[in-house]
């Protein structure tokens, strides 16, 4: 079929057409699904959904409609076209819940990740069987599993490359960090370096889901044992090894609602001047945990030296 005939042109409309249905029942429904499976636990909040998921599910959408005008032939009946878009909907719901969360900067509860996720299926099932309902079908010769796991799987594998690519760092800065017992941060042993290599001032600077965050660093090691003194006042300890390994810790009361907060900064030497970190915060008010705090990042030399 050359370019610019009137068949090649026809067949060029009729692929646009099925992005653009796509793309509305997955803006349409896709979301609407979504924001109802939120409304439980997010409430008013639940709106917010649209804000976030409305665009990832527009480009699920055209894409997924393009994949299934592409397969749409070789069914034996109509409803398996359509049970096989409800079950492709699922993994492009989950594809577009990795762009979708990666935007929001709220911290939540592994709850509220659950129904996040639980909206992306529900979603992408719904809006891909809906999407599949609006396609023609072309009844023929029935293709083979493996046939469709392939091509399924050439559309998908260079689609989660690219999420994971563009969004895995922020999807993970955001996803909540584990809380800190007390037994995680007082009382840690000692390491087994030998020397005082890594003693001396450092600046050091993480990413959270809040933005930046970092300040001043002070080692202090006699061998294993290890004291980091951060921001001039907070005092942790722990112990650091012969291979750049270090681990420090502590709790202290807050004078609000009787509550503690708990230190774990722990990372590893690059080398005599550089080192990789993560810091873990837990707030705790009555006893029991209220948020937990991950940053992570890295530290240099003080500008005035170690």
């Amino acid at each position: 079929m050359p370019p610019g005939s009137i068949a090649y042109h026809a067949r060029m409309r009729d692929w646009v057409a099925a992005a653009a249905r796509g793309a509305a029942v997955w803006a349409l429904v896709g979301t609407s699904v979504a924001v109802l499976v939120c409304v439980p636990v997010l409430f008013a909040y639940a709106i917010w959904v649209v804000a976030y998921a409305l665009l990832p599910a527009i480009a699920a959408g055209a894409i997924h409609g393009a994949c299934l005008h592409w397969q749409r032939g070789g069914w034996a009946r109509f409803a398996q076209l359509k049970r096989f878009g409800a079950f492709t909907g699922v993994l492009f719901g989950l594809l577009a819940f990795l762009p979708a969360f990666g935007q929001n900067g709220a911290s939540y509860r592994w709850l509220y990740v659950g129904f996040y996720v639980a909206a992306a299926v529900a979603g992408g099932g719904a809006a891909g069987w809906m999407t599949a309902a609006v396609t023609r079908w072309q009844p023929g010769v029935r293709h083979s599993p493996a046939r469709r796991a392939v091509s399924l799987l050439l559309v998908l594998a260079p689609l989660a490359a690219f999420d994971y690519w563009a969004f895995g760092e922020r999807v993970r800065v955001r996803l909540p960090a584990i809380a800190l017992s007390r037994e995680a941060v007082v009382n840690l042993p000692a390491g087994d370096a030998r020397s005082s290599r890594w003693s001396g001032c450092y600046q050091y600077e993480g990413r959270n889901l809040t933005g930046m965050s970092g300040g001043s660093a002070e080692f202090r090691h006699d061998g294993g044992r290890l004291v980091v003194v951060l921001g001039g006042d907070l005092e942790l300890r722990g112990g650091i090894d012969a291979d750049g390994r270090f681990w420090a810790g502590n709790e202290r009361p807050t004078t609000d609602r009787a509550g503690a907060l708990r230190y774990l900064f722990e990372g590893r030497f690059v080398d005599d001047t550089r080192f990789e970190h993560a810091l873990r915060l837990t707030l705790l008010e009555n006893g029991r945990v209220k948020n937990t705090i991950r940053t992570e990042g890295g530290g240099t030399p003080c500008a005035s030296g170690r």
